[in-house]
């Protein structure tokens, strides 16, 4: 961490954001929050050797001019997002920490929103925004929980078939189960009382296992149309997407172990080959496509 910490704005709001590469897009994100009301941003820097923590020291004077706290927190290596994430949120005091990559854009108002939702229903843990790619499409950042059929077929259907009756029950769900880690607010009450993301998952799933470790405690999450992120998918993760995959399915068989019970335990070695065989096909695919297949499967 660095030395230089002034003195924390008592603000409801800080922002925690864990990069790695990410030189092409940290500048655009700071600038996106810095006149949103927030108290503080910690960035968190796995091992970054690009520019990466640079351009964010060097944003340091004028992020400070606007009353903001701002905590570089330099791990030196990749422990993966979710340790990089729980000390971000350890970095800073605020009742409520919007967790965001460093390949998104918050629109104007967005965090403002977001903490107002979350104040205004206290069985929420988290509160996510709307995320939209750069084209203007909607991403799907909320999501149900993957059941065994449902989410099996869309691995594999997706793809090739998006709007097969399997991936929309998965994608547009009535209820909202899980929302993507790429941008999403916690209160931090909520987020330390599961002691926040769980650090064996390296890289993914970690959000959908924050969400499913707080429906076991009958705490809610949900996502608002009313905020809205732009995120440019995959850009920390576009020069390394093999084994981004790799840690992308060690992470859905970690998940597959946790929250599968009773007699479907039983179906665990077909989950094996099946998660093996989807990261197969899509080490293929990933030959045939410029953007990851780690990025495009989430």
């Amino acid at each position: 961490m660095t030395e230089h910490v002034p003195p924390a704005v008592e603000v409801a709001v800080a922002v925690v954001i864990v990069t790695h590469q990410s030189a092409s897009y940290i500048d655009a994100c700071l600038d996106s929050i810095v006149g949103q009301g927030i108290g503080s941003i910690v960035v968190v820097d796995s091992g970054s050797t690009d520019t990466t923590l640079q351009i964010v020291e060097r944003k340091r004077a004028a992020i400070e001019q606007r009353g903001v706290r701002l905590v570089i927190v330099d791990t030196k290596l990749n422990t993966g997002f979710g340790s990089a994430a729980n000390r971000g949120v350890a970095a800073c005091r605020e009742p409520f920490v919007m967790i965001l990559n460093p390949d998104t854009e918050v629109a104007s108002g967005a965090i403002g929103t977001l903490r107002a939702v979350l104040e205004a229903d206290v069985g929420l843990g988290a509160i996510g925004p709307q995320v939209r790619n750069p084209d203007g499409s909607t991403y799907p950042s909320a999501r149900a929980f993957p059941e065994y059929v449902t989410a099996g077929v869309h691995a594999f259907l997706g793809s090739f078939w998006p709007t097969n009756p399997f991936s929309r029950r998965y994608l547009h769900p009535e209820q909202v189960d899980w929302i993507s880690g790429t941008a999403l607010m916690v209160r931090r009450r909520a987020f330390e009382q599961i002691g926040g993301f769980d650090e064996r998952f390296f890289m993914y799933v970690e959000d959908v296992d924050l969400c499913w470790r707080w429906r076991q405690l009958g705490i809610r999450v949900d996502r608002t149309l009313s905020a809205g992120v732009m995120h440019h998918i995959g850009g920390s993760t576009k020069t390394r997407p093999v084994p981004m995959l790799i840690a992308h399915h060690r992470s859905l068989w970690r998940f597959a172990l946790r929250s599968t019970v009773g007699v479907r335990r039983s179906l665990l070695p077909l989950t094996a080959l099946g998660i093996l065989a989807r990261f197969v096909v899509l080490v293929v695919a990933e030959q045939r496509f410029q953007q990851p297949a780690a990025a495009r499967h989430r």
